[in-house]
């Protein structure tokens, strides 16, 4: 029975998820979150009025509410309409606008503001007050909307929840299976799987019996579909707690009927240390360290560095220790981001943790908006260039709306994936700089390395881009796995800039290096080396050919396929093909086509 329960949590983990995704993909399309602000801004203003049945002032409300949001967009350079207004914002625009105010509302926000040491602080804790009821109603209506996707799903998939249970009852194997799939895919529950696992849980649906034609119909179908619907609405970060806590729950209750091997352990400073088995060898990466300037053994070195960060902090720091490599962790638990300065020896390495089964990484990735951040608006150059049809199709469709104002997205100049920018805030580039700095000697050449798989490869790369607009030497850039993270615009300015010191490394088979794709308005950086199990290296592969296999393979393998891409998406993988491609070099076989 406990068994069957975590396999109809998987099954209600997955359907949340894709419900999310669906959900997020509509607010993003319809600009929900933009028209929720818009709208509570104008009942706020208006309200305060006390004359909302004037025409005339509700108008003025509108005008107003949209002078603020222009103001706050062009302040933080922000490429769409925002979603969300700080307090302390919404008090200083409205007062920097006060002249816009009809003598009415100038009244009120008189009366609000009197007797108050500081008019700021006064409109700020109003705002507050009046935008936690806007607030509530939203996320009654995103749990009414995750219900709503997740019936949707059901019904296309015919995912019956009673159906499933019964069967679950009955096939033990088949939930044994995915139990254990679970437990080898994610460590300790699920909080410390890489996007190659996380991927993997999208296709244990395929162990059950989903889909049409249904095996009987009967009353308790629609009931199961309903029941489906109403677990999506708990939201996926609801299942996966839950799930990982069920997980140590069976973890500790087969503790003493487990016959699993031991984990290997390793000897730090008289002391015996587990090291999960999920961590590099350490021995091929101290022999690759000793040849450091050789390109594939300093690849070598840097995937294993980005693989050890996604370990629990107690085995990566035995796993540093053993090495002999110095470290100073780093993290900014306001977006997740997380990571490591290590002195490796011959260079200071900075390595970003990538994405992991976290909402907030997850919510990282996907904000693929472009955006083009303060810091950024010094690399700018006001041309032409082209752009995709679906940043046309999307201005398009808001001058059609006519309700939000049309936004600049400014195709000549260079712009970045929003939720990679967030990640990498001002408060953690000026503290990782002074990691370096404090751990920088005399024998380490100018600059530092910049490293990270998939997500962290990302904030690597723009991390060094920050750097060059600083004036701060980069010694280099090696990610891999990592997914685009600007428009062609920045690609081309990255390019003249780092272009000759970036390399990102990715499997034959890995997706998430052609992601997000050109008809978003993306473009790769960096010199692709391309990733063969052999050992072979391709260091100019046709991306139109990458582009067809992937296609030929979904066509003919269906879903074997898309667990190949990922699987070879995970570090280990690429990990494996690096220590293939090092082999090559030091048998003096020519790996480089």
């Amino acid at each position: 029975m406990f068994d069957t329960i975590l396999g109809l949590l998987v099954v209600f983990a997955i359907i949340a998820a894709v419900a999310s995704a669906v959900v997020e993909l509509w607010v993003r399309i319809w600009g929900l979150r933009m028209r929720n602000l818009r709208a509570a801004l104008i009942d706020l203003l208006d309200a305060q009025s006390q004359v909302s049945s004037q025409c005339c002032e509700r108008q003025a409300a509108i005008r107003l509410t949209d002078a603020m949001l222009s103001a706050y967009r062009r302040e933080r350079a922000l490429d769409v309409i925002p979603g969300s207004m700080p307090p302390e914002v919404f008090a200083r625009l409205l007062l920097r606008l006060g002249e816009m105010h009809p003598p009415v509302l100038r009244r009120h926000l008189a009366d609000i503001t009197q007797g108050a040491d500081d008019p700021h602080v006064a409109l700020a804790q109003w705002f507050a007050t009046a935008m936690e009821e806007v607030s509530a109603r939203w996320r009654w209506r995103t749990r009414l909307r995750l219900a709503v996707a997740g019936i949707v799903l059901a019904i296309v998939g015919n995912v019956d929840a009673i159906f499933l249970f019964r069967f679950m009852l009955n096939d033990h194997s088949a939930v044994a299976t995915v139990v254990q799939r679970v437990k080898e895919a994610i460590p300790d529950g699920i909080e410390h799987g890489d996007l190659a696992q996380s991927a993997q849980l999208w296709l244990f649906l395929m162990h059950f019996p989903v889909g049409w034609p249904p095996a009987a119909w009967h009353w308790a179908v629609p009931l199961g579909w309903l029941l489906t619907g109403v677990a999506a609405s708990l939201g996926a970060p609801f299942w996966w707690d839950l799930l990982r806590s069920m997980l140590r729950v069976r973890g500790h209750r087969a503790a003493p009927m487990s016959h699993a091997p031991r984990q290997r352990e390793s000897v730090v400073q008289g002391t015996v240390n587990p090291v999960a088995p999920s961590l590099p060898d350490i021995e091929p990466v101290r022999q690759a360290l000793a040849h450091w300037q050789d390109p594939a053994a300093r690849a070598v070195v840097l995937a294993a560095c980005s693989a050890v960060v996604y370990a629990p902090p107690w085995q990566a720091d035995a796993w540093w220790q053993e090495l002999g490599v110095k470290v100073a962790p780093f993290a900014d638990t306001g977006v997740g981001t997380q990571g490591a300065v290590l002195d490796v020896g011959p260079s200071l390495v900075v390595v970003f943790r990538g994405t992991e089964m976290r909402a907030e990484d997850w919510a990282t990735d996907a904000r693929f908006v472009l955006t083009q951040p303060q810091w950024l608006a010094a690399a700018a150059v006001r041309q032409p260039s082209h752009v995709g049809w679906w940043l046309r199709l999307r201005n398009w469709w808001r001058r059609t709306r006519g309700d939000l104002p049309l936004v600049d997205t400014r195709v000549g100049e260079p712009a970045i994936h929003s939720g990679f920018s967030e990640a990498l805030s001002d408060v953690l580039y000026r503290h990782l700089h002074q990691l370096v700095r404090d751990m920088r000697t005399d024998n380490h050449p100018p600059g530092c390395i910049w490293t990270g798989h998939s997500l962290g490869g990302a904030l690597a790369t723009l991390a060094a881009a920050r750097c060059v607009l600083k004036g701060t030497p980069v010694q280099e850039v090696s990610t891999f796995g990592q997914p685009r993270v600007g428009n062609a615009a920045f690609a081309a300015w990255y390019q003249r800039q780092l272009g000759a010191v970036h390399y990102t490394y990715a499997g034959v088979h890995d997706p998430v290096s052609l992601l997000p794709p050109v008809v978003m308005g993306y473009a790769p950086v960096g010199q692709l080396r391309l990733l063969h199990a052999s050992g072979s290296v391709e260091s100019t592969p046709p991306l139109w050919y990458q582009h067809l296999a992937q296609g030929t393979a979904l066509w003919h393998d269906g879903s074997d396929a898309l667990q190949d891409g990922a699987a070879a998406h995970g570090i280990n993988a690429t990990l494996d093909q690096l220590m293939a491609w090092w082999d090559t070099q030091q048998r003096g076989v020519p790996a480089t086509s």
